[in-house]
C-alpha cells in the first residue's frame, strides 16, 4: 500500500453476502430514479447511485463483515488513523458496451494531500467486487505509484505501467477488495465480453476522522464522494453495527452535526464538509442546478436558483432567507404576545377591581421578563460572537489566510531553493521533504520512505550501522561520500522540495552532509526519536494561533536540536536552514552521466579495510582516543535467519536489497553476522545484503509461476514451469509457447 498506493485483500465479504448485495443492487438499477443516479465517467452502460447502511439486509451484512475483517481493518486503521470516517459508500455497475475510462484520481493535484498534506486529507476508497471479475468484464485498472504525484496528467505514465485487477492469467474473485488511495491514479476498463455478466463493484470510501477541536483540514477536492447526504457524520465502528448505530432520527441529526451518541466518534458532517468545499469550489458537482436535483434536502430550506450564482453565493443566499425567515416567526411571535397583552390589560383596567388590577400587574411583569430575556439572549450573542468567533484562533486563521496556507512556514522560503531549476524525478530518486512531518498524517508521515531510490539508500545506511560504530569521524566522512558516490554512480539523484513544492536537487556537499547525519541517526535510535519528534513540532508551530509562536517557536525548537547534536557530537544539517545558492555556471544536477551504473556496496569498500576497522574495535574496547566520537551503546540486529545461514549455502538474493526480484545464488562471505555477499547462478555478485534481502532456496516446482529469460541478457517474461529435466525447465508463456530454459535463467518475483 505504501509502495504503489493499492493493495488487494482476498474474501472481505463472504460469497453470500457478495451474491445478496449484488442482486440487491442490480434491481436497484432498474429502476433508479433520475434524481438518484450519480454521474460517473463514461457514463453510457455505467450506473451509480448512493447507498443507505440499512437499505437491505445484505447491505448491513457487507458493513459488518468489512468493519471486523481481521486484516482489512487494522490495514484501513494504520493508514487512516482509529475508526477512520465515511466519506463515500456507493455502487458502480458497468455493463457489455461501457468503455474504457480516462486515467484520472479521485482528487485534483492542487487540493490533495499529494500537494497538500497539512491542509487536506488522505481518503482511502476500498472496491469490493461482487462477482468473479475477468479483465474483459472491466476489472478496475490502477496506475501503482501515482498517489506521490501532483501532477494534473499521468496518463502517459499510466498507459505504460498502469495494469487492470484481473488480467488473462487471474480473475478478480468475488469478495475480493482493492484498497486504494485516491489520490492514485486508476479508471474502470471497459467491458467487451457480451457473454459476462454485469461487472458490479460496492465502494465504501473512508478518511482520517475529524479532530474533535481545532481541526485546520478538509476533504481532498475534486471527487464527487458519492455519499447519501444522511450517510455522513458516521465512522467505521458505526458501519460494523449499522442496524443500531445509523437508524433515524439519529442518522439525520449526526449527518447534520447535531447529534452523537457519547461513545461515538464524529466523522465528517455534511453541513461542515458540503461548506468547506463550497469555500473551495471542491463540490463535486458540476453546476448548483444538479446539487439541488441530487441532494435530497427539504425543499422549504433551499430558494430558487438564480442564473450564474455560484455555490458560495447560493449558500449565502440560503443563510440569508433562513435568517430572514426566522426574524418573521420572532416578529409575528412577538407581536401576536403584545396585542394580547394589550387587549387584556385595557379589559382590566375598565373594570378597575382589585382583580383586575393583579391581572394587569401580572402582565406587566411578565413583559418585563420577556424584555430582559431578550436583552440577555442579545447580549449572549454578541460575547459568543466577539470572544468565540471573531477573536478565535478558528476566525484568526481564516483571516490571516493559514487555512490554505503553503505547507512551508515562511523561515523556508529560502531564495537559494526557489532559484534552482526543477527536476524530473524517477524510481532512482532520493526524495528529501518536511511536507509529511505532521502527525495526523498517520502512515503518510513515512511514504518517502517507501521511494525505491529512499529504500535503496535506507538499506545502504542500515547496513553500514554494523561498522558505523568502530570509525572515527574521519572514516565516517569516507564512509558518507562512498554512499553518496555509490548513489551517483548508480544514476540517482538528490532532491528536496522547495517550499511551492517543487522538487529541485541539492549539491553534491548538501548530499554528503544529509547521508552523514542520516548514519547518525540511523546509530543512535534516541536521536532519531528526537529528530521526529521536533520535525512534528517545528510543523505544528509554523501555523501557531500566536506571532509569538509562529515567530519564536521554530528558533527554539531548532536552537535546542542544535545543542542536543553538539552534544552528542552529531553534525547539524537542515536543507531549509543551510541551502546556498548554486553557481549558474554549474549544472543543477547532483548525479554524474554514466555509461553503466556502478553496482558497489559500502561493504565492497569496508571489506579490504576489515583489519583496520577491527583495530579501532580494540582500541574502544581498551581507551577511548580523544579523535574518536563517544561511542553509542551498540544493539544486536541480527536475525534469526540470518543466524541459520552460512557461507557456501544456496540461497535467493533479493537483488539490490530492493526490486522484487529473486535470484538463485551461494553465499560467498558474511560479515558481522547478518551483512551477506552472494554470488548468482550467472555470475553477478551482490555485496553487503541485509538478511532480510537473503532466503534459503527452495528448488522451482513444476506449475509455479516464475520469471525465465530465453536467451543470455534477453528481457524476463511471466512463465509457468510444466517440465523439469535435470538443470533444465519447460516453460509455457501466456500465449502458450513452449520454450526451454536453463535454471541459472530463471528468477522469482516475490
Amino acid at each position: 500500500m505504501m509502495v504503489h498506493g493499492a493493495s488487494l485483500y482476498k474474501n472481505i465479504i463472504s460469497k453470500e453476502t457478495a451474491k445478496s448485495l449484488r442482486e440487491y443492487i442490480v434491481q436497484r438499477n432498474k429502476n433508479l430514479k433520475p434524481k438518484e443516479e450519480i454521474g460517473v465517467l463514461e457514463n453510457e452502460n455505467r450506473w451509480s447511485f448512493g447507498i443507505g447502511a440499512n437499505d437491505h439486509p445484505s447491505v448491513a451484512d457487507a458493513l459488518n463483515e468489512i468493519g471486523t475483517h481481521g486484516m482489512i481493518r487494522p490495514a484501513l486503521e494504520k493508514i487512516a488513523g482509529v475508526n477512520p470516517g465515511l466519506v463515500e459508500m456507493t455502487a458502480i455497475t458497468a455493463a457489455y458496451g461501457a468503455t474504457d475510462q480516462f486515467w484520472h484520481p479521485d482528487v485534483i493535484s492542487m487540493g490533495s494531500p499529494a500537494k497538500y498534506a497539512r491542509n487536506f486529507l488522505p481518503s482511502y476508497s476500498l472496491f469490493i467486487t461482487l462477482q468473479d471479475t475477468t479483465a474483459e468484464m472491466g476489472a478496475t485498472g490502477v496506475c501503482p505509484g501515482t498517489y506521490q504525484c501532483g501532477n494534473e496528467d499521468a496518463t502517459d505514465t499510466c498507459e505504460t505501467y498502469g495494469y487492470q485487477v484481473a488480467n488473462d492469467e487471474n480473475v478478480w474473485t468475488t469478495g475480493t477488495g482493492l484498497l486504494m488511495n485516491q489520490q492514485g491514479f486508476h479508471r474502470g476498463a471497459a467491458h467487451i465480453d457480451p457473454n459476462a455478466p454485469d461487472r458490479v463493484v460496492f465502494i465504501v470510501s473512508f478518511s482520517p476522522k475529524r479532530l474533535e477541536r481545532g481541526e485546520t483540514r478538509m476533504l481532498g477536492q475534486g471527487g464527487s464522494y458519492s455519499t447519501r447526504w444522511d450517510m455522513w457524520g458516521h465512522t467505521l465502528n458505526d458501519l460494523e453495527n449499522a442496524p443500531t448505530a445509523i437508524v433515524q432520527p439519529w442518522s439525520t441529526l449526526r449527518a447534520l452535526g447535531m447529534y452523537k451518541p457519547k461513545n461515538a466518534d464524529w466523522g465528517w458532517d455534511f453541513i461542515s464538509q458540503m461548506s468547506m468545499r463550497c469555500a473551495t469550489f471542491g463540490t463535486g458537482f458540476e453546476s448548483v442546478e444538479e446539487f439541488k436535483d441530487t441532494v435530497t434536502i427539504p425543499k422549504m430550506l433551499l430558494i430558487e436558483y438564480e442564473k450564474k450564482m455560484s455555490f458560495s453565493d447560493y449558500f449565502r443566499a440560503c443563510i440569508e432567507s433562513w435568517k430572514a425567515w426566522a426574524l418573521f416567526v420572532n416578529k409575528i411571535a412577538v407581536a401576536s404576545y403584545l396585542t394580547f397583552f394589550s387587549v387584556i390589560s385595557v379589559v382590566a383596567l375598565a373594570f378597575n377591581t382589585s382583580f383586575s388590577k393583579s391581572v394587569f400587574k401580572a402582565m406587566f411583569w411578565s413583559s418585563i421578563r420577556v424584555t430582559m430575556q431578550y436583552t440577555f439572549v442579545a447580549f449572549l450573542s454578541f460575547c459568543i460572537y466577539e470572544h468565540c468567533v471573531e477573536r478565535s484562533p478558528w476566525a484568526q486563521e481564516i483571516r490571516d489566510g493559514r487555512y490554505m496556507r503553503s505547507p512551508y512556514g515562511a523561515a523556508d522560503k529560502l531564495e537559494s531553493l526557489a532559484e534552482r531549476g526543477p527536476i524530473v524525478i524517477d524510481e532512482s530518486s532520493i526524495l528529501i521533504t518536511d511536507r509529511f512531518n505532521f502527525k495526523f498524517l498517520n502512515a503518510l508521515i513515512d511514504s518517502p520512505k517507501y521511494h525505491p531510490g529512499n529504500m535503496k539508500l535506507h538499506s545502504e545506511i542500515q547496513g553500514a550501522d554494523k561498522t558505523f560504530d568502530f570509525l572515527n569521524q574521519e572514516d565516517r566522512a569516507v564512509l558518507a561520500d562512498t554512499i553518496v558516490d555509490n548513489a551517483i554512480g548508480a544514476r540517482s539523484n538528490f532532491v528536496v522540495h522547495n517550499h511551492d513544492a517543487i522538487w529541485v536537487p541539492l549539491t553534491l556537499d548538501e548530499a554528503k552532509s544529509y547521508v552523514t547525519k542520516e548514519l547518525y541517526l540511523q546509530n543512535s535510535p534516541l536521536l532519531a526519536s528526537l529528530e521526529k519528534e521536533a520535525s512534528f513540532l517545528l510543523s505544528t508551530n509554523r501555523y501557531g494561533s500566536s506571532v509569538m509562536a509562529r515567530r519564536f517557536s521554530v528558533v527554539n525548537i531548532n536552537t535546542l536540536m542544535d545543542e542536543i547534536y553538539a552534544t552528542a557530537y552529531v553534525p547539524t544539517f537542515d536543507i531549509y536552514r543551510s541551502a546556498k545558492k548554486l553557481d549558474a555556471k554549474k549544472s543543477s544536477r547532483v548525479f554524474v552521466e554514466k555509461s553503466k551504473p556502478r553496482s558497489v556496496s559500502v561493504f565492497n569498500l569496508l571489506k579490504s579495510n576489515l583489519i583496520e576497522i577491527l583495530r579501532h574495535k580494540k582500541k574502544r574496547i581498551g581507551k577511548a582516543s580523544t579523535t574518536d566520537v563517544p561511542r553509542t551503546p551498540s544493539h544486536n540486529k541480527t536475525s534469526s535467519t540470518a543466524q541459520t545461514l552460512k557461507v557456501g549455502d544456496t540461497v535467493e538474493g533479493q537483488y539490490n536489497g530492493m526490486y522484487d526480484e529473486w535470484y538463485k545464488g551461494k553465499i560467498i562471505k558474511i560479515y558481522q553476522g547478518a551483512i551477506i555477499d552472494v554470488k548468482y547462478t550467472d555470475g553477478d555478485v551482490d555485496y553487503g545484503l541485509g538478511s532480510a534481502n537473503v532466503r534459503k532456496f527452495v528448488p522451482y516446482q513444476v506449475g509455479e509461476a516464475v520469471d525465465a529469460s530465453y536467451f543470455q541478457d534477453e528481457e524476463y517474461i511471466r512463465v509457468r514451469i510444466i517440465k523439469k529435466t535435470g538443470t533444465e525447465y519447460v516453460v509455457r508463456t501466456k500465449e502458450g509457447d513452449r520454450v526451454t530454459v536453463k535454471e541459472f535463467s530463471i528468477r522469482r518475483f516475490v
